[in-house]
């Protein structure tokens, strides 16, 4: 190989080892991809965790996990959320079935009583109607009274 091929694919060896980059806290370069612990900003460890980007900032972009335990964060909050609809929906379902029945038995409680006073006003009637059979003369009383 020539010195200058030699020199290069040294220097890309050199390059790749190192994590292709250097440190994001240093400013150099817009991106790096190196192996870190997490997704946090500013970590900078070797040879441990995922590879992840990384801008020069020290702002660590989300990779496959992360993304995936976000996406799996959302799915449970969406779960979750569809639980409380349905719990809300039976507890309303449930509400209505109450006052439903309460809306029944008013019904009911006016019509017997209704009943009751239809009933009440019959008695008085015919009551009534006694008294004033008593209390009247009748044609035979009237025509014996003139007799005597």
């Amino acid at each position: 190989m020539r010195p200058r091929l030699l020199l290069w694919v040294a220097a890309l060896a050199l390059a790749v080892g190192h994590g292709a980059a250097q440190c994001p806290k240093s400013g150099c370069g817009i991106w790096a991809a190196t192996p870190v612990a997490s997704t946090q900003p500013r970590l900078w460890r070797r040879g441990q965790g995922r590879v992840t980007a990384v801008l020069t900032t020290g702002q660590a972009v989300p990779d496959r996990r992360a993304r995936r335990l976000e996406a799996r964060r959302r799915l449970a909050e969406a779960k979750a959320e569809a639980r409380a609809a349905e719990r809300a929906a039976e507890q309303a379902e449930q509400m209505a079935e109450r006052l439903a029945e309460a809306a029944e038995r008013e019904a009911e409680r006016l019509a017997d009583a209704a009943e009751r006073a239809a009933e009440r006003r019959s008695q008085s009637r015919r009551r009534a109607a006694r008294v004033r059979s008593r209390t009247t003369e009748k044609p035979v009383q009237r025509v014996l009274a003139d007799i005597l």
